[in-house]
């Protein structure tokens, strides 16, 4: 029954992930863009020349990660995501939601 079985609807979540769609910045290091495309949560360095997208993926609400980053979006009290705290390759830092 397995093998002819439906398969789960996927959500569309490209309106949720709007959310925490914008450029994060922070001190000392590159600056990354994150973005929904095709109802999925990318990110990428900000001065690549091209579109080399990292799908990020959830892990719980506000959390996701990829193969070298995971980030925790922060919302002010108005639900606004405002920051995001990352963490790579053994090191944490916070960035900045400049636009």
């Amino acid at each position: 029954s397995i093998t002819t079985c439906l398969l789960p609807q996927v959500k569309n979540r490209t309106d949720e992930y709007k959310q925490y769609e914008g450029e994060y910045a922070s001190q000392g290091r590159k600056n990354i863009i994150i973005q929904v495309k095709e109802n999925h949560l990318q990110y990428k360095l900000a001065d690549a020349p091209f579109f080399a997208p990292f799908f990020l993926y959830r892990n719980s609400a506000d959390y996701f990660s990829a193969q070298t980053l995971a980030v925790l979006f922060v919302k002010n009290e108005e639900g606004q995501v405002v920051k995001a705290w990352c963490q790579s390759r053994g090191e944490s830092f916070w960035m900045a939601k400049n636009k």
